[in-house]
């Protein structure tokens, strides 16, 4: 896991690369798509275009990073990038959240 936290209910930026089978970087993509999940799987923010499929920052909403229920502290960015004709690139970014007692609800967010 990454030693990334990222406090409750705040956006972040996660950098990544495509790196084929011999764990060289591909510049560009064909296509390229990406989800965040939480500790148990479930989808927090569903499938994403990358566009364009390029390397570089995921960035990932407060919404999506805030702490749902006891213990959800975990997010992993899974990503599918094709290259070469069709070849297949997948990878995961995981990463803490930093769970704020006091931020019960989405509204304990906003103005």
């Amino acid at each position: 896991m990454s030693d990334v936290k990222v406090p409750d209910g705040t956006a972040s930026k996660h950098t990544f690369l495509f790196l084929n089978d011999e764990g060289k970087e591909v510049p560009v993509a064909e296509s390229a798509k990406y989800r965040v999940v939480d500790r148990n799987n479930d989808v927090v923010l569903d499938w994403t275009n990358i566009s364009p499929p390029v390397p570089g920052p995921i960035k990932v909403s407060g919404e999506a990073n805030r702490v749902r229920f006891d213990k959800d502290t975990i997010r992993k960015i899974t990503i599918v990038a094709h290259h070469n004709g069709g070849e297949t690139i997948t990878g995961e970014i995981k990463y803490a959240l930093m769970d704020f007692g006091g931020i019960q609800a989405a509204g304990d967010l906003s103005n």
